[in-house]
């Protein structure tokens, strides 16, 4: 072999030999920066694996950063309510609504137009009425025993009042009520207390039933799917109070308040406001 030869064949060798050591320090370092998610993948709970397949990142890091992808809310659905009522029972829900003083004021109590359906596992549970536009009149709250000739609660809440949703509270009142009793109760706004019969009055009724297994089953649940588990039982002011009270502690979230929204419509209450 010439001289020229040899120096030509020591150059290819040591060409190839470059390019197979470029090859495997490229290897190397992709499963350098493979590593960390194999060892991530090896400490993942099935939990996290879950979650990882539903598209939320399982690394340990990425989960406690404030960036991290939220998990969507449990039962984000609105509530379906099922009420508790015989078939035919008569509805009795009634509304008052009046004109005057530069606006018209519909008030509403927020329960189901069947009598029947308006439960509550509760003595004191929380009542819920709506006001359609601001009015600076007071309301008059009744609470009644049919059986009794005095009402239970007879109080004038002075006004002004914001348009929107309010709410009554049993306990504020000391009135309590016995299990497997029905109840009325009133809200009116008294434009005048020497004229009566101007007021605009609303009427809402309420019987307290006993279910031990309903609030066991309600003790044990996520905050989140207490709404539904009433609801899907029957118990109106317990469902609704639960609604409410998540609007209340995320004000700036629509989709609590759209949660009650369609609980009402699912009883013929599709009020002008929501709040």
């Amino acid at each position: 072999m010439t001289r020229i030869g040899w120096v030509l064949q020591v150059g290819l060798v040591a060409t190839v030999l470059a390019t197979i050591s470029l090859s495997l320090s490229v290897a190397d370092a992709a499963a350098q920066q493979q590593k960390p998610s194999i060892i991530v993948l090896a400490s993942t709970s099935q939990a996290q694996l879950q979650r990882a397949v539903e598209g939320v990142a399982i690394s340990g890091e990425v989960e406690s950063s404030p960036q991290a992808t939220a998990i969507p809310p449990v039962n984000a659905a609105p509530p379906f309510f099922v009420p508790r009522i015989r078939r035919g029972a008569p509805a009795f829900r009634i509304g008052g609504a009046t004109r005057g003083f530069n606006t018209e004021v519909t008030i509403q109590t927020l329960v189901p137009e069947i009598d029947e359906a308006a439960l509550t596992l509760a003595a004191q549970p929380n009542l819920y009425w709506h006001l359609s536009a601001d009015t600076p009149h007071s309301v008059n709250f009744t609470l009644l025993d049919p059986d009794l000739i005095e009402p239970m609660v007879d109080v004038m809440l002075p006004g002004p009042f914001r348009a929107g949703f309010h709410l009554l509270s049993l306990a504020d009142h000391q009135a309590k009520l016995e299990s497997g009793r029905h109840y009325e109760w009133f809200v009116a706004v008294v434009p005048n207390p020497e004229k009566r019969s101007a007021d605009v009055v609303a009427r809402g009724a309420i019987s307290r039933v006993d279910d031990a297994a309903l609030a066991s089953r309600v003790a044990q649940v996520e905050p989140a799917a207490v709404a539904g588990l009433f609801a899907g039982s029957g118990i109106w002011y317990e469902a609704l109070d639960a609604l409410s009270q998540g609007g209340r502690q995320s004000p700036d979230d629509p989709s609590a308040h759209a949660r009650r929204a369609a609980m009402l419509e699912q009883v013929g209450l599709v009020l002008s406001r929501d709040y």
